[in-house]
């Protein structure tokens, strides 16, 4: 691979720490929100597969059980990971959180942008 190639596969994949060039976009990923979401849909999937089973009495074979035991593993585990990762504060800060923080820390006072007046 080439500097290049590489480069856009940090970007895709979203590796800050494999990408050290100063032209690579900055990584704003959202792992611990992402994880979160992505792990309670598993969940309410795996609820809904197990319906059928359990209620209606329709599709009671051992692997389908143990398919749908698999699912709600892998989303709560999921959903468990999101939150640890979001209370712990593992998200790094972004490029705006970074901008408030100098901000604040200089004791400039925000001011709101100047309104644009059309000229007719």
């Amino acid at each position: 691979f080439g500097s290049s190639s590489v480069q856009i596969l940090c970007i895709e994949a979203c590796a800050p720490s494999v990408c050290k060039s100063s032209v690579a976009m900055v990584c704003e990923c959202q792992w611990g929100l992402t994880t979160m979401i992505l792990g309670a849909i598993i969940v309410v999937a795996a609820g809904a597969f197990s319906f059928f089973p359990v209620v209606l009495q329709l599709f009671k074979y051992d692997w389908y059980i143990m398919l749908c035991w698999a699912w709600f593993i892998l989303g709560a585990s999921l959903l468990s990971f999101g939150c640890i990762y979001e209370c712990l504060g593992c998200q790094p800060q972004g490029r705006w959180a970074k901008s408030r923080e100098e901000a604040s820390e200089t004791g400039d006072v925000a001011s709101a942008p100047t309104p644009y007046v059309m000229i007719s």
